[in-house]
């Protein structure tokens, strides 16, 4: 059996799938995959993409030249 959730962690879109007992997080921005990760379960993959939203958006971007 395959679950999939989705949801919205500002600015990013956020799966958890798990098929056959392996689950994994997976954030998109724009529409590209930015990130994949093994998570355990669906709480461990929304902690973990809370964590990666407030990493990934405290970072300077870099000027556009």
């Amino acid at each position: 059996m395959t679950i999939a959730l989705r949801w919205r962690e500002d600015p990013f879109d956020c799966e958890f799938r798990c098929i056959g007992g392996a689950g994994a997080l997976r954030m998109f921005a724009n529409g590209e995959l930015l990130r994949e990760e093994v998570a355990a379960c669906a709480t461990a993959a929304y902690e973990r993409a809370r964590e990666l939203r407030k990493l990934l958006t405290s970072l300077p971007r870099a000027k556009e030249a």
